[in-house]
Parts: structure tokens; C-alpha cells; sequence
């Protein structure tokens, strides 16, 4: 993956529905810009400890992730670039943990280990579409070779 442009606000929380849109709200009022939400994807940070235990229930952050190219906004960080495992399935974070394990059989299988806090990035979620079976979540991982 190529080097992105994040922002986000920590919350160490369980993964509700509001404490999401709560934390969106933050990151879009941190980044002094509300259309931040069409620029970049939603995407939820989960720490790298927790994922190599099997525990997806709690989000490190909520973040909005931009493509290097069109950021020009404040308070951003870097994601740097590198190989990253990765997923993608129909339906929303609700979901995740299978795809997580397959991710996870998958990265032990050949040999990876993970090196950074993995990302389920909403690809297409409640704001093109009210069918939770059409929303489209990608999770990556950030791996290096053993």
C-alpha cells in the first residue's frame, strides 16, 4: 500500500453504531472540515495487540483515511507505506471477526507477522445504501516477512 494521510480520534470503546458516528464527528470538527466524510473513508483502527488475541469488540480509533494525493488539511497523519494483508467482505464491522481470523490463519500460514494496528475501512456503508448485506468493509493488516 502506498503512504495515506489519516485523521483520527482515539476512543478505546466498544464498536456502537454511536460512539462511531460520535468519534466521526470529532475527527471531521478536528480536521475544520465537514465534507471530509465524501474526501476520505471511514475507517476504524484496531490495536495490534488486541488483534493478535482474537479480540475485535474494541476500536483503538475511529479515523477518516485519505489518499496521499488529496490532502491538504491539518491535524493528518502519515500511514507510511508498506505490505499489508488484506480482505474484503460483504457487510459491516458487525461481521468482521470471521474475516479477521481468516486474515489472521491466513498471515501465520505464510510465515507474516503483523506489525502495525490493523484497519476495517467501510468501502460502501449506510451512506449509499440501507441493506446491510451491500455494505462492503476491507480490512488490512500491516505485515512483514518472518
Amino acid at each position: 500500500m502506498p503512504t495515506r494521510k489519516i485523521g483520527f480520534f482515539d476512543t478505546k470503546q466498544e464498536k456502537t453504531k454511536e460512539e462511531i458516528e460520535y468519534a466521526l464527528k470529532k475527527v471531521t470538527h478536528m480536521l475544520e472540515d465537514d465534507l471530509s466524510l465524501f474526501n476520505g473513508l471511514i475507517t476504524c483502527i484496531f490495536d495490534k495487540e488486541n488483534i493478535k488475541k482474537g479480540n475485535f469488540s474494541k476500536l483503538k480509533s475511529v479515523g477518516i483515511l485519505f489518499d496521499h494525493d488529496l490532502v491538504p488539511k491539518k491535524n493528518l497523519f502519515t500511514i507510511e507505506e508498506g505490505i499489508y494483508a488484506r480482505i474484503v467482505y460483504c457487510g459491516g464491522l458487525e461481521g468482521g471477526e470471521r474475516y479477521y481470523t481468516k486474515l489472521l490463519q491466513w498471515i501465520d500460514n505464510h510465515n507474516f507477522t503483523i506489525i502495525g494496528d490493523g484497519m476495517a475501512l467501510a468501502i460502501m456503508d449506510s451512506t449509499f445504501t440501507s441493506c446491510l448485506e451491500e455494505y462492503i468493509t476491507e480490512i488490512q493488516i500491516p505485515i512483514k516477512k518472518t
